[in-house]
C-alpha cells in the first residue's frame, strides 16, 4: 500500500517475444470506473477493460516494468483511494491491458 511520505513501487513483466519492452502506469485519484469502460482494437491487441480515467500517465522500458512515485508527507492524502492499472507495448503496436489495482493512502 501507498504510504505517505514514503517512495511507492509498483511493476509488472511484458516479456519477449511480444513485449517490446515499453509500458504505461495510468493512474488515477479516487475509486476505479465500475462497470469498466470496454477497449476494442486496434489500440489494444485484444478487447480490455480500463478501469479508470487517467489523472496521470507514467511511462518505463524494460522488462520488468517498474514505476515509483514519490508520496509526500500530507496528512491529507491519508485514506485517499487511488487506482493504478498497466499498460504494455506488443509487436504489431497494440498495447495489452493489466487488470487494474486500487487502494487507500496509508
Amino acid at each position: 500500500m501507498p504510504r505517505t511520505g514514503t517512495t511507492f513501487c509498483v511493476s509488472f513483466s511484458n516479456p519477449p517475444p511480444n513485449g517490446l519492452g515499453y509500458s504505461l502506469l495510468l493512474l488515477a485519484a479516487g475509486n476505479g470506473a465500475y462497470p469498466p469502460w470496454t477497449l476494442n482494437p486496434p489500440g489494444v491487441c485484444a478487447t480490455a477493460n480500463l478501469f479508470l480515467l487517467p489523472q496521470a500517465i507514467l511511462t518505463a522500458t524494460g522488462d520488468p516494468a517498474l514505476f515509483c512515485l514519490s508520496i509526500p508527507a500530507n496528512p491529507a492524502l491519508v485514506g485517499q483511494p487511488v487506482v493504478l492499472q498497466g499498460a504494455s507495448l506488443q509487436v504489431g503496436v497494440c498495447f495489452r491491458m493489466t487488470d487494474a489495482i486500487g487502494g487507500e493512502i496509508q
